[in-house]
């Protein structure tokens, strides 16, 4: 904080001083018909004119900052444009059905609810009240950067894409991986993109990208290593995409069956 220094001015007659001839000093400090001897006289205590000459800080005289001229450094957010930004002509796809599909709910295969309506929008945290069969709260994925992970199979149509939302916070100094598989009944190549902006299929991370064809993975990590996996910062909102399409030509599409099922495995390996 700056020391500003404030000189107190006391009223004039307080300055006022009798000469021994009666005459007064007058407003400049210059005696009026007095002589050179002549003299103040106080005592030994500090006068009030003294006073004058200390120096005083006051709050209402210390200069503060101008708040418009005071650095702010803010998280500008990613750059979601170009192309970052979603595949033109492919819509985003929020959820899929396991009413009437046979394929994707079968006796043997009862974890969610014969009707269930599942989301695609969120990973972590798990959409509110998306329940299983035995009523936990659960994401389609399920639990990311937690031991034991899941398995799953989602449906994705034709001419979209999904965008799942992950958020880091609290999730520092993990590692794991999310494995994907085509299956042979509905499958076909697909891509899949770890970025800060939704429906982004060519993030700023080489390892942050899946180009499927058979069996492939992707590893994350919270943490510094390993360095090949991809990097996801703490405390910061990511999105999973995924699409049957054509990397870098999305209106060419892979599913040639109007809806196509990716097979994904997820798991954490290392601070779960």
């Amino acid at each position: 904080m700056a020391h500003v220094t404030r000189r107190v001015i006391f009223p004039f007659a307080v300055l006022l001083a009798s000469c021994s001839d009666g005459s007064q000093t007058s407003r400049d400090g210059s005696a009026s018909d007095a002589p050179a001897h002549d003299s103040v006289v106080s005592d030994t205590r500090p006068s009030e004119a003294d006073a004058s000459a200390v120096d005083v800080v006051a709050a209402e005289d210390v200069a503060l900052p101008d708040a418009s001229a005071v650095d702010v450094v803010a998280d500008a957010g990613p750059n979601c444009t170009g192309v970052h930004a979603p595949p033109a002509g492919l819509r985003r796809q929020t959820s899929f059905s396991l009413a009437g599909n046979s394929g994707l709910w079968a006796p043997n295969n009862t974890e969610w609810p014969r009707n269930a309506v599942l989301d695609l929008t969120t990973w972590n945290p798990a959409p509110p009240g998306q329940r299983t069969s035995s009523g936990v709260e659960r994401a389609t994925l399920g639990p990311f950067a937690r031991n034991p992970g899941d398995v799953s199979t989602v449906e994705i149509e034709t001419g979209a894409y999904i965008s799942m939302r992950i958020d880091t916070v609290g999730l520092g100094g993990r590692v794991g991986a999310l494995e994907s598989e085509m299956p042979s009944t509905m499958g076909a190549p697909l891509v899949i993109a770890i970025s800060r902006c939704p429906g982004d299929f060519q993030p700023e991370g080489a390892n942050c990208r899946s180009d499927l064809s058979g069996v492939a993975s992707i590893g994350w990590t919270t943490g510094a290593t390993p360095a090949t996996y991809c990097k996801l910062e703490p405390a910061t909102t990511y999105y999973l995409n995924v699409m049957f399409a054509e990397p870098t030509a999305p209106n060419m599409s892979t599913c040639p069956f109007g809806r196509c099922w990716w097979f994904a495995r997820n798991n954490c390996s290392s601070g779960c």
